[in-house]
């Protein structure tokens, strides 16, 4: 298994911040068939070959993902495209 691992600072409260990673996880959900769950301010994630956590704060944000084999070699790859979503999503 292959961890990628991001914690990036904002701005914007604990709830707006919840708000904006709540709009992402629909997407997952709606596109990827990603089964999400809110447990107070942390969001986990998972579906076949992935799993992981978003834990919201009031000025961070920390991202933990847990890649099986199957996606290892993807991996540089989602990282990128997590880190891109992550800035835009909490500007």
């Amino acid at each position: 298994m292959s961890r990628i691992h991001f914690t990036r600072r904002h701005r914007l409260g604990v709830d707006e911040a919840r708000v904006r990673i709540s709009e992402v996880a629909q997407r997952l959900e709606r596109e990827f068939h990603v089964a999400c769950r809110w447990q107070g301010n942390r969001l986990s994630f998972k579906r076949s070959g992935v799993s992981g956590r978003i834990d919201v704060g009031e000025d961070a944000v920390t991202l933990d993902v847990h890649l099986g084999l199957f996606l290892l070699p993807m991996r540089q790859t989602i990282a990128n495209r997590i880190d891109d979503k992550l800035t835009h999503v909490l500007s």
